[in-house]
């Protein structure tokens, strides 16, 4: 456990575990990546590429300079308040361990159930993918995590709509293997 908290700068929590797996399967995909076709292989990798570098960000944030590290630090909800206000007499500190989410659900930085109801949702996105198709699993995806996040119906049904409608420009404009699934078509190669 020292050499994690000197490695990191701070403490070990559930979220670096979970930046660890995200940073590993962008690895992974990026390089998994390299069997498509060069212009089939594009977006991956672009997508890879980031999920590592902000991952790892993230993993080394206590040692990036000021500005990077404010930028990258700073908590930031999607579709949610763009300031917390602490109402007067009560003073943020250190031993503050509750952050807000997008939704309704807020977690001590100890509990593992975040991370891992988030990986655990990463992985059945990724079964859904092979079984179904990317194009139908992403927004099961979104919802689904809108519901555990207790997000509000109209903003967890914009971002699910707006996670459908990113995924079926991906299927007009790049590829129609995003729909196909094992049940939906998808055959696994033969070897």
């Amino acid at each position: 456990m020292g050499v994690a908290r000197d490695l990191l700068g701070e403490r070990p929590t559930m979220e670096h575990v979970l930046l660890v797996l995200f940073v590993g399967t962008g690895i992974y995909m990026y390089v998994g990546a390299e069997e498509f076709a060069s212009d089939a292989a594009t977006f991956p990798q672009l997508l890879a590429g980031l999920t590592v570098t902000l991952g790892t960000l993230l993993l080394v944030r206590n040692y990036l300079p000021g500005p990077i590290r404010a930028f990258v630090a700073e908590p930031m909800q999607v579709l949610g308040e763009e300031d917390v206000d602490i109402p007067d007499g009560e003073e943020s500190t250190d031993e503050d361990t509750t952050t807000e989410a997008a939704g309704g659900y807020t977690y001590d930085i100890d509990d593992p159930r975040g991370p891992a109801v988030t990986g655990a949702l990463c992985v059945l996105y990724m079964v859904l993918t092979f079984a179904i198709g990317m194009l139908y699993a992403t927004p099961i995806f979104v919802a689904a995590y809108a519901i555990w996040a207790r997000m509000e119906l109209p903003k967890a049904a914009a971002l699910t709509l707006l996670s459908f409608l990113t995924a079926y420009a991906f299927y007009i404009f790049i590829s129609g293997d995003i729909a196909l699934g094992w049940y939906t078509g998808w055959r696994l190669p033969v070897l």
